[in-house]
């Protein structure tokens, strides 16, 4: 079932972008993408964000399955810098927390949020979406996939769980 259409997604991603800059301010954003579909919706969220907080937004991916060691952590914010964890779904809050995990200086960030284009619920850890796209209560044995076209977030989609992805 289509939950959300590509119209949709970039609906939702522009008043996200809104809600970024309310927090932000005249602050720096930095946009961490995470993995993959996570990536193509900061970059969206990005491009909405040049256009009216030009040369105040940095953009990277991350990679939050990768096994990374206490001495690995790399990825350093700017101090009053907004960070923005954004992914393309937030459910248990595992991935979120992994990425978090990667910041050795998190304290230094003038705010830390988190945005995602769908909320399923069901936490397992006290990680909460504070931009969402769309709420979107599920059962444990279904699933939502974001759908790429192009790199681009194109469908949002609710399947029953396993699928092949």
């Amino acid at each position: 079932m289509v939950l959300m259409s590509e119209k949709r997604i970039a609906r939702s991603l522009h008043r996200m972008a809104f809600e970024i800059l309310e927090y932000a301010g005249d602050h720096d954003v930095m946009l961490i993408g995470i993995n993959v579909r996570g990536y193509a919706v900061a970059n969206l969220l990005n491009e909405f964000l040049m256009k009216v907080h030009p040369g105040k937004t940095k953009l990277i991916q991350m990679d939050a399955e990768e096994q990374v060691s206490r001495d690995q952590q790399v990825t350093v914010c700017e101090p009053g810098t907004v960070l923005v964890f954004v992914d393309d779904v937030i459910f248990s809050g595992l991935t979120l927390h992994r990425a978090m995990l990667r910041f050795p200086n998190l304290e230094d960030a003038q705010n830390v949020l988190v945005a995602a284009l769908i909320d399923r619920g069901h936490r397992r850890l006290p990680i909460r979406a504070d931009i969402t796209g769309m709420h979107v209560p599920t059962k444990f044995d279904e699933h939502i996939r974001l759908r790429l076209q192009n790199h681009k977030p194109y469908e949002v989609e609710l399947l029953p769980w396993p699928t092949n992805m």
